[in-house]
């Protein structure tokens, strides 16, 4: 019986005490549950968190600063819980949902693989890679030195999104041909200015095809002086031209030395040659005489020799180098007159004659009557004025310019015959006398001369009768001077010699406006 006791004993110690301690902890763990004020939120009671999921990206390629959206599964709602790179470069998740992310293609990001962190774990997408595109760079053009300049000039235009190679610049249009490229901080194009080229913008197009113009315009003076073989007359200013029939004509004039001349000289620019003709001109050698061409005729007169000046007027016929005396100018003594001609009826008017420095009046003259009639018409509005310069343009005389003896004028003015009135136009800007004037096509012309304190100009303008506005074309390439000679010839202005502070002149420049 005492071994029968010990053993229960021992039964009990062996399987009971086991099962009692685990009655003791289930109950109480269960009394700690049944607090009512236990909810269940307690974070020592979250289960290990779900396993974040990185599946897909939207789109694949693109350039930096595009937005892409990846999807998965258990991403965290708060977006800075969730880190996105992609490579290295990190990016901010703007939108965060448990399925999707939206951030943007950071800068400096390269084609490479996608990349989620969350919840300390991180999973990589690199099958496909995101592709990052490079945009084809677009020309910027910042600015360009110097602002303005002439055909054959050159331009350095400032700016990015250039080329090393197979850059085309236009200005306003017209191509110009790239120089150089040169790639600092900011890249330059040195350009030259081409022929026939206007004032408007710069345009710059890649080898990419991408293009970009300037904010302003480049201010291009345009036209093109050329210089031609010497006049072979010799020095020369004062003189008195005429254009008939494709050929120029120089008569009278100065060498400074010289009284004045008689001889005249036919240019043909076809050949570019001079010849004397056998008739010099009969009357009076003289200096500062006008001239204009009716139908093929030229007609020439007034002038000034040794302080006499002089009224008396010829025609010239240069297909039988034949000069034939017509009617006297009325105002007898006149020089430093202006001459042009419109319809078929010749002008002159202001200028000087003895004890009067300077004058207004205008005459015009009809060649179809007897050896010619001079009837007067309205004076020149504006003030009395000698040296002044005149040009016509389709059916209107324009006359402007000039000297008063104490300030060079620059008002100018336009005639028209068939309503017999003067009417205001656009002024020429600095004002001066014995300036080159003549008229190409529709346009009309004026530069050079002197101005009020006595500077020596070699700027020319163009006048636009349509917008009744100038604009300044390409400097006279020669040295300053003034009273030269001029004629027009197929679209072509011809300057010869002038003098300038004494020294006279025998080179012969042409401008072509590129009209």
């Amino acid at each position: 019986m005492k071994f029968l006791k010990t053993y229960k004993t021992k039964k009990w110690l062996v399987f009971g005490l086991p099962i009692l301690a685990m009655c003791i902890i289930i109950a109480c763990s269960k009394d700690s549950n049944d607090d009512p004020a236990d909810d269940g939120t307690n974070p020592d009671d979250d289960p290990t968190p779900a396993e974040m999921t990185f599946t897909d990206f939207d789109p694949k390629e693109g350039e930096v600063g595009i937005e892409v959206t990846l999807t998965g599964t258990n991403f965290s709602t708060t977006p800075s819980e969730n880190t996105v790179k992609f490579g290295e470069v990190e990016t901010p998740v703007k939108i965060a949902t448990a399925t999707s992310l939206k951030v943007d293609v950071p800068e400096g990001a390269v084609t490479s693989s996608l990349s989620v962190t969350t919840n300390g774990k991180t999973v990589s997408k690199a099958n496909p890679q995101f592709t990052v595109i490079v945009p084809n760079p677009v020309p910027v053009i910042t600015g360009f030195d110097p602002e303005e300049g002439e055909w054959g000039d050159h331009i350095t235009i400032v700016g990015t999104g250039f080329t090393v190679m197979d850059n085309n610049v236009t200005i306003n249009g017209i191509n110009a041909e790239v120089l150089s490229f040169e790639e600092d901080d900011v890249q330059f194009l040195t350009v030259e200015i081409g022929d026939n080229t206007r004032t408007g913008k710069i345009e710059v197009t890649n080898s990419f095809d991408e293009s970009g113009e300037s904010e302003n315009d480049l201010t291009v003076f345009h036209g093109r002086w050329t210089q031609l073989e010497d006049f072979d007359g010799g020095t020369w200013a004062n003189a008195t031209t005429f254009a008939i029939d494709g050929k120029g004509y120089v008569t009278m004039g100065t060498d400074g030395i010289t009284q004045s001349f008689n001889e005249v000289w036919e240019y043909d620019p076809i050949v570019d040659s001079w010849d004397e003709k056998d008739n010099p001109f009969p009357g009076i050698a003289r200096v500062l005489a006008v001239s204009f061409v009716i139908d093929q005729t030229a007609y020439v007169g007034t002038g000034r020799r040794n302080g006499i000046n002089y009224g008396d007027f010829y025609k010239y016929e240069p297909q039988e180098d034949m000069w034939t005396q017509i009617n006297t100018f009325p105002e007898a003594d006149r020089f430093s007159a202006v001459g042009s001609s419109t319809n078929n009826h010749g002008f002159v008017g202001t200028g000087s004659s003895v004890g009067i420095s300077k004058s207004k009046d205008f005459w015009q003259f009809d060649p179809q009557i007897n050896d010619g009639e001079w009837v007067q018409i309205s004076d020149l509005p504006g003030e009395a004025r000698y040296s002044s310069t005149g040009f016509s343009i389709a059916d209107k005389l324009y006359v402007g310019t000039g000297n008063t003896g104490l300030i060079g004028l620059n008002d100018f003015w336009a005639y028209d015959q068939e309503t017999a009135q003067w009417t205001e136009v656009a002024s020429i800007g600095t004002g001066r006398s014995f300036a080159a004037g003549f008229s190409i096509g529709d346009k009309g012309y004026i530069g050079m001369g002197i101005d009020s304190d006595q500077n020596l100009l070699n700027d020319f303008w163009e006048l636009d009768p349509a917008t009744n506005s100038w604009t300044r074309v390409a400097d006279f390439s020669g040295p300053t001077r003034l009273s030269s000679a001029i004629f027009e010839i197929d679209g072509k202005a011809y300057i010869i010699g002038g003098t300038s502070e004494g020294e006279y002149f025998s080179d012969v420049w042409v401008f072509d406006p590129g009209n």
